[in-house]
């Protein structure tokens, strides 16, 4: 059976943790993946941020139209919130209300181009109206959805860099 690139980051990842590495890095065909895991085990893990880098300097506005077009099994849908000047934001939406509306949990994305390639990271957040402050939210994901986010994402930057040079 043949693994997709998701899948064989998320083994790799898994593999490094397993066996006491000091970084939560990993690559893979110039791709890098950070995970700053709390917890991880045999069906998943809980992270407090992903990091997706690639050496390509991809447009972050058409790869967050690619990622908020692609992802859409997280518990919020993802849209496209704003782009320009080298980044994009992506986030839930709708977003998840508490009892009363007072509290959101939500995705966000930011896509930035630098010099050495373009970054995504994704975060998880809960905005109260009443403190008018947002906290952040642990990840929480399966293996099987960290692999198809990882391919949607790099998918989303390889469209965005096909669509520049074409």
């Amino acid at each position: 059976m043949h693994m997709t690139w998701g899948q064989e980051m998320v083994t790799r990842w898994r593999s490094h943790v397993a066996s006491g590495g000091d970084r939560p890095s990993v690559e893979h065909g110039g791709w890098h993946l950070h995970v700053e895991a709390h917890a991880s085990g045999p069906v998943g893990l809980s992270a407090g941020r992903v990091v997706v880098r690639t050496p390509a300097a991809a447009d972050p506005g058409r790869a967050a139209a690619g990622v908020a077009r692609r992802v859409t099994y997280l518990l919020e849908p993802l849209r496209l919130i704003e782009a320009g000047d080298g980044r994009a934001l992506v986030r839930s939406a709708p977003a998840e209300k508490g009892p009363f509306g007072e509290v959101r949990d939500y995705y966000e994305m930011w896509i930035t181009r630098a010099d050495r390639g373009t970054e995504v990271e994704l975060r998880r957040y809960r905005y109260s109206r009443a403190t008018r402050r947002r906290t952040p939210l642990p990840i929480d994901i399966t293996w099987e959805v960290a692999g198809r986010l990882l391919d949607d994402v790099r998918d989303s930057l390889l469209a965005a860099l096909e669509e520049a040079e074409g």
